[in-house]
């Protein structure tokens, strides 16, 4: 158990290509919402107008539409869209290009103003900040460890101690954050340059 807290807060750093899936599926999902954000928003709202306004009463209580829900789960498929298109390299480097290619692109999502949520809808996920100011795995790992840390065994090494005594500030201030791409790393050469160009026109 003492391993597995530890590597969850870390981002299994002992392990190159475990440590850059970690930071992948962070980019992944923060990336994937900031699009949809950007660019559904507008389209799902009037979907959502749409159904309240076509469905029958029942069907509504039943299932009530939300935008927030249309949201998530367009962020899923891309999410999982871009996590197959790395996780399946055999090499950290080649994830890592991945995300510094998804990063890039993150630049210039971030320049366009994020739609809000209308009116009584939204979500609580924060996925558009997943491995910058939040995350699951080391602060899910953090949390549900000190929910059970009157169970714990008293021999723990100090590095888990030292990580489950955080207070959740500290918690959010350790979440390991992505290593930056070397000198002279190229983005042009990424999967992502002919999709910059595009956003940029």
């Amino acid at each position: 158990m003492e391993d597995l807290v530890a590597s969850n807060m870390t981002y299994w750093k002992e392990n190159e290509l475990a440590n850059a899936l970690c930071h992948l599926d962070n980019t992944t999902l923060r990336v994937s919402m900031k699009l949809c954000k950007r660019f559904l928003m507008k389209s799902l709202t009037e979907l959502i107008q749409l159904k309240r306004e076509k469905f029958a009463a029942e069907d509504l209580i039943k299932d009530p539409p939300s935008v927030a829900a249309d949201m998530l789960g367009s962020t899923y498929m891309m999410s999982k869209f871009l996590w197959a298109k790395y996780s399946g390299a055999s090499d950290a480097t080649s994830v890592w290009n991945g995300i510094w290619g998804l990063e890039t692109l993150e630049v210039v999502l971030d320049a366009i103003p994020s739609p809000k949520y209308p009116k009584g809808d939204g979500d609580l996920l924060w996925y558009d900040h997943y491995g910058k100011g939040f995350d699951c795995l080391c602060l899910g790992t953090w949390d549900v460890v000190r929910g059970f840390a009157h169970k714990l065994p008293t021999d723990l090494s100090s590095e888990v101690k030292s990580l489950i005594g955080l207070n959740r500030e500290e918690a959010i201030k350790a979440i390991p954050a992505a290593k930056r791409p070397p000198a002279g790393w190229d983005f042009a050469s990424s999967d992502f340059s002919d999709l910059l160009g595009w956003f940029k026109k």
